[in-house]
């Protein structure tokens, strides 16, 4: 059984949203820092990740910046989560 106080708690921390569609390719990210959206984004295919106007090949790069920017360390600073 799950706990309520478990379910509240899920919502904070440092985690990404990553999921996609297979009809045209493109995949969703959203990125939360202490349980706050800083980032919602997606890319289609093979196109890179944006983030502040800058390109990354990888989810991986891209959340090594946006932890960068929130005073963390990497992107294992993140939990990933399916969308």
């Amino acid at each position: 059984m799950i706990k309520l106080k478990n379910l509240l708690n899920e919502g904070n921390g440092n985690k990404y949203e990553i999921g996609g569609d297979a009809y045209d390719g493109g995949v969703d990210c959203i990125v939360y820092v202490n349980g706050k959206k800083v980032y919602k984004g997606w890319r289609v295919g093979n196109h890179d990740w944006e983030y502040k106007k800058k390109e990354y090949d990888t989810i991986d790069k891209m959340l090594d910046q946006i932890a960068k920017d929130n005073g963390l360390k990497s992107h294992k600073d993140f939990k990933r989560k399916e969308l």
